[in-house]
């Protein structure tokens, strides 16, 4: 896949906007599996291997965090925690999550723009973002900018390259979720009757820029190396995700990715590509 930009960049940015204010006020039950008990445990693990390793635990800016799942982990660890995204109605909704945290500092911004001087941040987090930006490699060269030198970059939740999902995508759509659809029919159970109705104005196919062919973790983190980044680990994740917190069943099936990355090669075989990687050599314009 090529770094350039698919359509119009102010287009692109604008349907982001319209489409996360409507998605805000219902984004855990669109997207059930991006808080599992399975990503909770990923993203933990990773956050805390991050903030054990920084030479310094000053600053950490949350890049297009949504309603706040990522930076929730952050904030223990950090003396800051910014959380910055394009949609004012998702910080809102972050805001209302985590607003008790004193260390917590909301920011609407441009991920591509990011209002911070240059080498401040110990991390920057990156959760689901990149397929939504129209210079998705353009924007790692801004997230290079305001990190520190040895300071950490941690990629998480972007699409894998299509060809690694299409197994999983068709045990998804035609095996678990069909099997869970019985399994409700059968207890007479209706769950988000009135979904459809709430999601008017959702445009996927507007803002999921990159999401149809996705990211190789090589790709990534070729693209981190060339910034002057070293890659700590990157691989992808995550195989089967039911509606994964409305339910025993779905939980079950959630925890089985636990036991599914234990098989060899799995780590390239998942749904999400996931990177850690910390900056070692001023960025091109200088630090």
């Amino acid at each position: 896949m090529a770094g350039g930009r698919r359509g119009d960049s102010f287009d692109v940015k604008w349907a982001n906007i319209r489409h996360h204010d409507v998605e805000a006020e219902v984004f855990e039950r669109v997207h059930p599996e991006g808080s599992s008990i399975y990503e909770r445990a990923k993203v933990s693990k990773s956050i805390a291997y991050i903030a054990k390793s920084c030479r310094a635990r000053d600053l950490c800016v949350d890049v297009g965090c949504g309603t706040g799942f990522v930076t929730g982990f952050e904030l223990p660890h950090y003396k800051m925690v910014v959380a910055a995204d394009i949609s004012k109605r998702m910080l809102d909704v972050a805001k209302r999550r985590l607003g008790g945290a004193k260390s917590l500092c909301l920011v609407v911004c441009d991920a591509e723009f990011l209002p911070f001087k240059r080498g401040v941040a110990d991390l920057v987090s990156v959760s689901s973002l990149l397929h939504h930006l129209p210079r998705p490699f353009s924007y790692l060269k801004e997230v290079s900018r305001i990190l520190k030198v040895d300071g950490f970059v941690y990629v998480t939740r972007e699409p894998s390259y299509q060809r690694f999902r299409r197994f999983f995508d068709f045990l998804d759509r035609f095996v678990v979720q069909r099997f869970l659809r019985l399994v409700r029919f059968l207890r007479s159970r209706l769950e988000n009757v009135d979904l459809n109705t709430r999601l008017d104005g959702l445009d996927y196919a507007a803002v999921d820029v990159h999401y149809p062919m996705g990211f190789h973790f090589a790709q990534l983190s070729r693209a981190l190396g060339l910034l002057g980044f070293e890659v700590v680990s990157a691989y992808s994740y995550h195989w089967i995700y039911p509606d994964s917190n409305r339910g025993w069943l779905q939980t079950l099936l959630t925890k089985s990715n636990f036991l599914i990355e234990r098989f060899p090669l799995s780590n390239k075989l998942g749904r999400y590509v996931s990177i850690i990687a910390r900056k070692h050599v001023k960025d091109s314009c200088g630090a």
